[in-house]
């Protein structure tokens, strides 16, 4: 390997380390939005740094086919170095930006949505309020007349029991389900 070749490879690594240090930010910035706790911090923790090694791993082989090299490591360092002295405050800012961008424009489609959701639904609410409200108040009338009626019959009333009883005796006498007279 020539030295331009570790020069380009050298500087390569400084832009992988930058990389790796903006992906740092990233997860400061969603660790400190979901407040999490020890043990998801700690999943967390432990998912950043796998996929970051993974990362670099395949970023190393492409740059430079997986040499590792004392300049590698010096290139990796500089590179996050760098990021985290002069550009995460900035970096950092616009990712939170972006994530409020995005929180707010999903609130402003879910509210676009529930806005047709409610255009959408009421003309079927005009049609529940017009045919199905008129039958529940008959269906509550018709209740309370019927439970009225069976308190007067519970009561026994005797005006009630003898028209009852007499009105059974004209059905039977009228359609001959009647006892016969001896």
């Amino acid at each position: 390997m020539t030295v331009n070749d570790q020069l380009v490879s050298f500087v390569l690594t400084v832009g992988i380390g930058l990389v790796a240090g903006f992906f740092y930010d990233f997860y400061r910035v969603v660790r400190d939005l979901l407040r999490l706790r020890k043990t998801a911090l700690f999943v967390g923790d432990l998912i950043y740094w796998l996929t970051l090694t993974a990362v670099v791993f395949v970023l190393l082989l492409l740059c430079n086919q997986g040499e590792m090299r004392f300049y590698v490591l010096l290139g990796l360092s500089l590179g996050a170095f760098l990021h985290m002295k002069f550009l995460s405050p900035g970096t950092r800012r616009i990712i939170l930006f972006i994530f409020r961008l995005a929180h707010r424009a999903l609130l402003f489609i879910l509210a676009l949505w529930s806005l047709l959701w409610r255009v959408v639904a009421f003309p079927f609410k005009i049609i529940f309020l017009s045919v199905v409200l008129p039958c529940r108040w008959t269906s509550g009338a018709c209740t309370a007349v019927g439970r009225g009626t069976a308190r007067l019959i519970k009561r026994g009333s005797a005006p009630v029991r003898s028209r009852m009883r007499d009105g059974a005796a004209r059905f039977s006498r009228l359609f001959g389900r009647g006892r016969k007279n001896k």
